[in-house]
């Protein structure tokens, strides 16, 4: 891509001198290009060709997000560029870009949230989901407007706490989104249906479908972060690994790192005996 490169650099040197149009043509010009080695994404080697464009890049890509030819690559490209600069263009473009760039947007928000970094785009980030979920039940989405929204959304929410799927399990995702969302927004009854749900004893024996609704309950146990759902969540720590054919659970596993993000000790990744200790009444998990 040295002849992409190059060429992107002349724009950078004469920005006064190339009008949108033809900053757009090169922007597709670059989108529409194989990448040259399996050792990266084709997203990144078209990132990096139009680094060159500076700040002009960013808005030249976003007007490729609702185009169906170029949507997902242009989005993908723009996250590859610079994540954090790239997500406000991707929620102004919410329901009209492609799904997998929204994917990626939704998973990043909750990344980010997770490491405690600050959100600045969060109320576009709450609109944007809120303009998907009126169209759909989209669990991500669900999980950002948890994390960026206010009261005012859980109308909007309470929904989904019943939410019917031909797939049973599909439909038991979305109610567990639900009431997490609900509860990460402070609504007391939907955070004490979490806790019953959770309080509930495991069938015995469990099943994979059991197992599976178990480690999605403990998941948003995890992302609601309530010191109420940790002695739930220690009570799973020896649930027994569970396998059918290709698809195996563990719940135990999953409340392990549960527990790590309710808690987050001072020790990375301790194990399940260490929880276990600390579940008793032991000390805290240290290095």
């Amino acid at each position: 891509m040295v002849w992409l490169l190059a060429s992107s650099s002349v724009f950078a040197a004469n920005p006064g001198r190339v009008d949108k149009e033809t900053l757009r043509a090169k922007v597709a010009e670059v989108l529409r290009q194989p990448r040259t080695s399996m050792r990266v994404f084709e997203e990144a080697e078209h990132a990096e060709a139009l680094r060159a464009l500076g700040a002009e890049a960013m808005p030249a890509l976003a007007t490729f997000l609702d185009d169906q030819e170029l949507g997902l690559q242009a989005g993908l490209t723009m996250l590859a560029l610079d994540e954090k600069v790239a997500l406000p263009f991707v929620f102004a473009a919410v329901p009209r870009s492609n799904v997998n760039v929204e994917a990626r947007a939704w998973d990043a928000v909750l990344r980010l949230s997770e490491a405690g970094e600050s959100l600045p785009w969060a109320r576009q980030a709450r609109e944007a989901s809120i303009r998907r979920l009126k169209l759909e039940p989209v669990i991500p989405a669900m999980l950002v407007l948890g994390v960026t929204g206010t009261k005012d959304d859980v109308a909007l929410l309470q929904p989904f706490t019943t939410y019917r799927h031909a797939s049973e399990e599909i439909s038991g995702r979305i109610h567990h989104a639900a009431l997490a969302a609900l509860a990460r927004l402070g609504s007391e009854p939907h955070l004490a249906q979490l806790v019953a749900e959770l309080e509930a004893p495991v069938p015995t024996p469990m099943t994979i479908a059991d197992g599976l609704r178990l480690q999605d309950l403990l998941r948003q146990a995890a992302y609601v972060r309530s010191p109420r759902l940790t002695p739930l969540v220690c009570r799973h720590l020896s649930d027994e690994a569970h396998r059918d054919g290709d698809v195996g659970v563990s719940p135990a596993r999953e409340a392990a790192q549960a527990l790590e993000r309710i808690v987050k000790p001072r020790r990375e990744h301790p194990t399940k005996a260490q929880w276990k200790e600390w579940c008793a009444g032991g000390p805290e998990p240290r290095e």
